[in-house]
């Protein structure tokens, strides 16, 4: 390897968790906006709502194999995966139809286990490599690393939650009234 180029274990432990952390964010924040629409804007039929129900069902299957399939492929061809799956399923939102978003609620589900399975291992693995350069203990790297990650992973619900509002409050504007008027006057 190159001398010039190389990391100190400390920053590639920094690169990866930081790197994992804001893609996951970027990733989640979309993923977060959409789920939270499901509901209003595919209200037809209960569209979102099978959707929904579809996604987190298959979410609760995917867990029993997701330790098979991050052994198989490991957890950053697992990360890349899912970040496809959350992609298919947000693509499957511009044209909303049973046969589109039921099977991209599938794909969600399906890569969903393996995806918080592998972002544990991941950041467990790291802090694990790193603590003996850090002479710290594997524990508090492991916690301080999870924590870093969560405070990261919440972050993403304030840019999907003002994505979600200002589409629910454009789709308000025809009727700007929000006092309900039908009964009289009181």
């Amino acid at each position: 390897t190159c001398q010039c180029c190389s990391w100190s274990p400390k920053a590639r432990a920094y690169k990866n968790l930081f790197g994992v952390s804001i893609s996951f964010m970027i990733v989640f924040s979309v993923f977060l906006a959409v789920v939270g629409l499901q509901s209003s804007i595919n209200a037809a039929d209960g569209l979102g709502l099978a959707s929904l129900a579809t996604l987190y069902s298959t979410f609760v299957f995917s867990g029993l194999y997701a330790s098979t399939v991050i052994h198989l492929f490991g957890t950053k061809y697992i990360l890349i995966v899912c970040y496809l799956g959350m992609t298919v399923y947000t693509i499957s939102n511009y044209y909303p139809q049973w046969y589109t978003l039921i099977p991209g609620s599938v794909c969600i589900g399906m890569v969903y286990g393996p995806l918080w399975a592998s972002l544990n291992i991941h950041f467990t693995t790291v802090a694990i490599q790193y603590a003996p350069a850090a002479e710290e203990s594997s524990a508090y790297l492991v916690s301080w690393f999870t924590g870093i990650f969560t405070l990261l992973y919440k972050l993403s619900y304030i840019p999907a939650n003002v994505a979600s509002s200002v589409i629910l409050l454009n789709g308000r504007e025809e009727n700007t009234s929000i006092i309900d008027t039908s009964l009289g006057d009181i």
